[in-house]
């Protein structure tokens, strides 16, 4: 007698970006071999999607461009493994997580902050954090890279320079022990958005909060996700005037862009809503990568015998 199995992949897809980033359509799958992946950044110049693959048999960082027929690339990193990346701002470096073996970022894991000259070369070490979930960069003019650090029951946020290193702390938000939340930083640098998932921050509001941290002396302000009590995924918007979120409602999830009044409008539905997605815009704002999932069984109906 077999046993059934049921296998779920994310895969990358792309959509053009309409209504001053308000409408997705025209979604496609973009890669097509059978492997996870997960959408990670854009070139700088918008015309290739970054994504991890596990496709040489551990995760690794690829890019495609649009065109029909593109090869894949590998990105010219380090052997080890490898998490969040981004670009600098000045377009010099690719900066990336490394990480040993069979560990994962967050909690107290210690992580290696990389970077390698985007036209290839030896990975150089930045600096060395505990607890870190992501590192985000601006895009020009803006001059800004940022990451967080797990201490205790805070988040640090923490500028650096990929060349000098650590810079200095830019703000602390209180967590459970050991909870890290899913973050971004605005493509200007004058704001984090940070997810509040927990029973108590959701409180009596009736949704998640993403709450906005300015860098710029301004008041904290929180957007109520109404109908959510969970957020995944954290990316601003390529013109910075909106978040997009993966929202766990009562009837599945949803990708969303949440703009700065609070206002949710949904985006992608996604074929197996459990399971969430991730949503990157490219830099000109023109192109979506998200990832969606497919289903694989060794169940048939045979019908008509």
């Amino acid at each position: 007698m077999g046993v059934l199995r049921l296998t779920s992949r994310p895969h990358i897809y792309v959509g053009e970006l309409e209504a001053n980033g308000t409408r997705l359509t025209n979604p496609r799958r973009l890669t097509r071999d059978e492997y996870s992946e997960w959408p990670a950044r854009w070139t700088p110049d918008s015309r290739s999607a970054v994504f991890w693959s596990e496709r040489d048999g551990k995760w690794d960082i690829f890019k495609q461009a649009l065109e029909q027929n593109a090869d894949l690339e590998m990105l010219p990193l380090g052997t080890e493994p490898k998490w969040y990346m981004s670009f600098s701002p000045d377009g010099l470096w690719i900066l990336y997580m490394a990480l040993s073996e069979a560990q994962f970022p967050g909690g107290s894991v210690p992580v290696r902050i990389m970077r390698v000259p985007i036209s290839g070369g030896a990975p150089q070490l930045v600096l060395t954090a505990s607890g870190t979930t992501d590192l985000r960069c601006t895009r020009p003019p803006a001059n800004l890279c940022v990451f967080d650090e797990q201490r205790e029951n805070h988040q640090v946020f923490t500028s650096f320079d990929p060349v000098k290193g650590r810079g200095r702390e830019l703000a602390k938000i209180e967590t459970e022990p050991s909870m890290t939340r899913p973050w971004d930083l605005s493509p200007d640098g004058t704001r984090l958005a940070i997810l509040a998932n927990s029973q108590k921050d959701v409180g009596n509001n009736n949704g998640a909060r993403i709450r906005l941290v300015s860098l710029a002396n301004e008041a904290t302000k929180d957007l109520v996700v109404p109908g959510s009590h969970n957020l995944c995924g954290a990316d601003w918007s390529a013109a910075g005037d909106a978040l997009l979120v993966c929202s766990y409602t009562t009837e599945g999830s949803v990708l969303l862009r949440v703009n700065l009044a609070g206002e949710a409008k949904p985006l992608w539905p996604g074929q197996l809503s459990i399971l969430g997605t991730k949503a990157v815009p490219s830099p000109d704002g023109r192109h979506l990568a998200f990832a969606d999932w497919s289903i694989e069984s060794n169940a048939w109906v045979l019908e008509g015998f």
